[in-house]
């Protein structure tokens, strides 16, 4: 168990209540939404996320032909959460809704249509690569599978709660396990965003993406929905911009390093959980997981358990009041390197001890 405080550098801080000794597990985090990235679809199941690097998955989407998974069991769950409302009312986040299904046909060419803009774009500078357009790309698809997961969940409700102020309680809060439910409005709408610190070229790139996000939301809801349909509540455009910058701050990638190799930590990751190696497979939203700040030096490390949930250890004994810390950045990297990088990424200047040079 942890608490959650308010510190007036750093915000939300995760606090620990009781000593945690080596390897001792102190939490697991469910993805409120999770998706395999552009270059690893083919090879990462859409249901339980196994990663199979040297092979194609056999069964792909019958609808999309754009996920694949990894067995008939995996398949016919996504086909099955098809006809529900998703995740509402369970635990466990529901993969590849048919909202999700439906606007995936239409993204490669939407952001192939932003590189081909004859306006300057912030996409059409950064997409000179293959690599950077498949970036772009696996960013709008978690934001499709998150919209998607929180439009359910807000016809469920029969209420508009995008326009709700935010309910999580920010501080005093105690965490002993994954909530009930997550929610939009509880756990993802309440995350920081650093929107206002984010260079102009950054922003120009939210407002891009955002904006392709919701259109093909639109077009899906279009062509499948008839008139006895619910109705779906779409966010504005600035609450899919504010959401872009949650899950830059917040997401998680989950790297090859990182699996667990029957119920152990694999070794072929660095201590603080932060891969040197392998492939970023896939990457999510994890809002109980949000808790957890940076620190070059981390005292908490992550690795990835079965439909990828997030396993956070300690990576050394912690004594109660002892801040839990994470590493955004790979530690083994130079200091230049790691303050470039969260600058560049995260938005703010890292002042641990390690990176003030004590412990270079």
């Amino acid at each position: 168990m942890f608490k959650v405080v308010e510190s007036e550098t750093k915000g939300r801080c995760a606090i620990a209540t009781t000593t945690r000794h080596v390897d001792e597990l102190i939490f697991e985090a469910l993805p409120y939404a999770l998706v395999p990235t552009e270059p690893n679809k083919q090879h990462t199941c859409a249901v339980c996320f196994c990663f199979a690097p040297d092979d194609v998955l056999p069964l792909a989407c019958m609808y999309c032909n754009l996920v694949w998974f990894c067995s008939a069991p995996c398949e016919n769950r996504a086909y099955e959460s098809r006809y529900t409302l998703g995740a509402s009312n369970t635990v466990e986040w529901q993969p590849h809704s048919w909202l999700e299904c439906a606007a995936l046909p239409l993204l490669p060419r939407s952001i192939e249509r932003l590189v081909e803009q004859e306006a300057p774009s912030s996409i059409a500078s950064d997409c000179s690569s293959q690599k950077l357009l498949d970036d772009a790309i696996s960013e709008v698809r978690l934001l499709l599978a998150i919209l998607a997961r929180a439009m359910f969940e807000i016809d469920h409700d029969h209420e508009n709660e995008y326009d709700r102020p935010e309910v999580l309680p920010r501080t005093d809060v105690m965490v002993s396990m994954p909530p009930a439910r997550l929610t939009y409005n509880q756990h993802v709408r309440s995350l920081v965003t650093n929107r206002d610190r984010a260079p102009e070229s950054h922003c120009i790139r939210a407002s891009e993406l955002s904006r392709v996000s919701l259109e093909l939301l639109e077009n899906a809801i279009s062509a499948n929905c008839s008139g006895g349909s619910p109705e779906f509540y779409l966010p504005s455009l600035d609450d899919v911009i504010d959401l872009y910058f949650a899950v830059a701050s917040n997401g998680f990638g989950l790297w090859s390093d990182l699996l667990l190799l029957g119920g152990e930590h694999n070794d072929t990751g660095s201590d603080s959980g932060t891969p040197q190696h392998g492939e970023c497979f896939a990457h999510g939203l994890y809002p109980t997981a949000s808790f957890f700040n940076h620190d070059c030096s981390p005292n908490v490390r992550r690795s990835i358990a079965a439909r990828g949930r997030l396993v956070f250890a300690a990576a050394r004994d912690i004594a109660p009041e002892d801040e839990l810390t994470i590493s955004y950045v790979d530690p083994a990297w130079p200091r230049s390197q790691r303050v470039c990088h969260l600058l560049e990424n995260y938005y703010f200047t890292c002042c641990c001890s390690k990176c003030n040079g004590h412990q270079e």
